[in-house]
């Protein structure tokens, strides 16, 4: 190189140098778009992986309630002597105890599901499901059925269905229990 020569005429001589180490626009845009793709798959994945696990959860909350409210009415048929039902309600008559409710009554009024102890005067009321849950009551049907021999009544056989609703779709859970004092009436409101 002569030292003569000006800077300028040094770059314009040379050849361009080659590449170093950086990436082109070109390859910048490209590995920008594979990682946004990378990105939105992963979010697609971890939001049907979150609505599956709350379609689930949801469908556990049914069954558990389905589970609670089921065994509760056929513990109590088991021990009643008597049942009645009506439209949407089942009236349960306990065994005589001295620590008992008298009456004991499931209904199912504006989408909430009762439970009544009637003791003599007082009246004690709670929801066991309210229509702000997640899981509603939709129907409540009941179906009392009779065996008879000999003109007796031998047998009594109470059904209960509950149909649930949960994230718009309806299930059905039935459960049936004898009363255990099955030769007293049994008679329909």
């Amino acid at each position: 190189m002569n030292p003569e020569t000006t800077w300028r005429e040094t770059i314009w001589k040379r050849p361009w140098p080659r590449r170093r180490g950086g990436f082109t626009l070109i390859e910048l845009l490209v590995s920008m778009l594979i990682s946004s793709l990378v990105i939105v798959v992963v979010a697609g994945m971890t939001y049907v992986g979150t609505q599956s696990y709350q379609a689930t959860q949801n469908i556990a909350e049914l069954g558990q309630s389905a589970r609670s409210i089921l065994y509760r009415i056929t513990r109590e048929i088991r021990g009643a002597s008597a049942v009645t039902c009506g439209e949407n309600q089942m009236t349960i008559i306990p065994a005589e105890t001295a620590d008992g409710p008298d009456q004991i009554r499931y209904r199912l009024t504006d989408g909430v599901f009762y439970c009544d102890r009637i003791d003599g005067a007082d009246q004690e009321s709670y929801a066991l499901l309210s229509s702000s849950d997640t899981v509603s009551v939709q129907q409540f049907v009941i179906t009392i059925s009779t065996q008879m021999q000999d003109l007796v009544e031998v047998t009594t056989l109470v059904t209960v269905r509950l149909d649930f609703q949960a994230e718009g779709q309806t299930y059905s859970v039935t459960a049936s229990a004898c009363p255990r004092r099955n030769i007293l009436s049994l008679s329909a409101l």
